[in-house]
């Protein structure tokens, strides 16, 4: 029930109400990835990066398949530390790339392969 209130409070972007709900679903199934994913997102939003950090990590340890998780994980690392960023982009990159080729899925956005360039760039 939790998880279906949280999404209406987004949906009347009510952030605060909305992870209140998803906190609480995290209570009793602390490894459910989407809402570890919505958990992270809105703990960023809100300048919680610290937090958002730890929830990310952890999805990303749980599922290290989800290439969805990794991009999150890379804007969070952004601002911080651009190197672990790279790391995180370039592991959705080799995710998307894979699920692409034996799947006919998405491939990687302009957009992330353009972070990865500025990263790679930056780092020399």
């Amino acid at each position: 029930a939790h998880h279906g209130l949280a999404q209406l409070e987004l949906r009347q972007n009510r952030i605060k109400p909305a992870l209140v709900h998803f906190e609480k679903v995290m209570a009793h199934f602390p490894l459910h990835l989407d809402t570890m994913k919505a958990v992270g997102s809105l703990h960023l939003a809100g300048g919680r990066r610290e937090r958002a950090l730890q929830v990310l990590t952890t999805a990303t340890e749980e599922d290290p398949t989800d290439p969805e998780t990794w991009i999150e994980l890379g804007e969070t690392l952004e601002g911080g530390d651009p190197l672990e960023a790279l790391r995180a982009y370039t592991s959705a990159m080799k995710l998307l790339r894979r699920n692409e080729r034996k799947h006919g899925g998405q491939a990687p956005s302009p957009a992330l392969s353009n972070n990865v360039a500025v990263l790679q760039q930056a780092q020399g």
